[in-house]
């Protein structure tokens, strides 16, 4: 499964989302991210821990589904993604801009779950 999506809570507690990408990911898996998270569904505007796997591959269809929904629109809480592969941060970059996310990316986990925590606190 290239991508798996399971609600969490951070060292603090807070709830967020934990996305895991490895593999090929396509375009059902991007609609099925966005549907998960979509405005009126159980888990909208939960924070989000993206870790991508260093072989993980976005097919074009596939970052073109995380592009083409409201679903990450200003406002939603933080994503945070967790990805060491050079290439894949900058294609990552790129589709989140389009996107609308508030991302930050970051080399550990740790470091990004207490970045969630910070921002969480604040929200």
């Amino acid at each position: 499964m290239p991508m798996t999506i399971t609600p969490s809570k951070t060292p603090k507690g807070k709830p967020y989302l934990r996305m895991m990408s490895s593999g090929d990911v396509s375009a059902a898996d991007g609609e099925g991210l966005t549907k998960t998270i979509a405005p009126g569904s159980p888990l909208a505007n939960m924070a989000i821990l993206g870790l991508v796997a260093d072989g993980a591959k976005f097919s074009p269809d596939g970052r073109h589904a995380f592009t083409r929904t409201g679903a990450m629109d200003e406002g939603q809480a933080p994503v945070a993604v967790v990805v060491n592969s050079a290439p894949l941060r900058v294609m990552l970059t790129f589709v989140i801009r389009i996107s609308g996310a508030a991302t930050r990316f970051f080399n550990s986990e740790t470091d990004a779950l207490a970045w969630l925590d910070e921002k969480l606190e604040g929200a």
